[in-house]
């Protein structure tokens, strides 16, 4: 498990900076704020308060980073591999292919990070971790999943985030159909709002999905996608006010192109 990763920081973080992630995450995650998911809660508060206990203790803290290869120059992915293979050489020995078999382990337990950490900053996604058979969780939380059970979960999470846009109450046929009636005499302004709404959608979509990191982004980009989350969730109440609401969240000409930047 990658703590950095886990908690949302950098390798370099100051305990100050390790403090407040760890304080963030423990609240959102906190099993009495998470009844109607106990195990999985659990989990990950006990992956969360080892991370923090092991990045707060200096001596400890070089251990684990030696681990990941931050240390003597050697490269991560060098000491990854070294690293991977003694965690799984039983595995891997007793397997036929024990090359194709490494690359297969490392990928996965590359996943695994990718994933707690994803689902430490979006509970939506836990939501689908939890939804699949018990088994498969029970190996994947194991280390003992293959690449099937991994990319059963994706699809899932890929799934997810598709029916997040076609539910939308604003971007949907009868009223894309709506707008093209009203303004079947100039269908310049069709295309615009149509473009429009889409960017709304796309643009909220990469962020409630995560794919959008918010600590990449500067203050203006910042209070790009604050609007954008506030003009959406209008439009799911007010599917029909889209001027209304460009005006009302004060969208500029440099705010839609910011936001069509990161959906392009």
């Amino acid at each position: 498990m990658d703590y950095y990763s886990l908690l949302g920081i950098s390798r370099n973080a100051t305990p100050d900076q390790i403090r407040a992630a760890y304080r963030t995450a423990i609240k959102k995650w906190h099993p009495d704020l998470n009844r109607d998911n106990i195990p999985l809660s659990s989990l990950i508060t006990s992956q969360l308060n080892e991370a923090y206990r092991v990045l707060m203790n200096p001596s400890e803290r070089k251990q684990y980073d030696q681990s990941l290869g931050i240390h003597d120059g050697m490269s991560n992915s060098e000491e990854k591999g070294r690293y991977t293979y003694t965690r799984k050489e039983t595995v891997i020995r007793n397997s036929r292919g024990s090359s194709s078999r490494l690359k297969e382990v490392e990928r996965i337990e590359s996943w695994k990070n990718t994933f707690f950490s994803y689902m430490a900053r979006h509970k939506w996604a836990s939501s689908i971790y939890a939804s699949i058979p018990e088994k498969t969780r029970t190996r994947i939380i194991s280390g003992s999943s293959d690449l099937s059970d991994i990319m059963r979960l994706y699809f899932k999470i890929e799934e997810a985030k598709v029916r997040m846009g076609l539910s939308s109450a604003y971007f949907n046929l009868m009223q894309l159909e709506k707008y093209r009636e009203e303004q079947a005499s100039n269908l310049d302004v069709t295309f615009t709002v149509v473009s429009s709404l889409e960017a709304i959608l796309q643009f909220y979509i990469r962020i409630r999905g995560g794919i959008i990191e918010n600590e990449l982004l500067n203050s203006y980009e910042l209070s790009v996608e604050k609007k954008f989350i506030q003009i959406h969730k209008y439009l799911v109440k007010h599917p029909n006010d889209l001027f209304q609401a460009i005006e009302r969240f004060k969208i500029s000409k440099e705010d839609w192109e910011t936001a069509r930047g990161f959906i392009r």
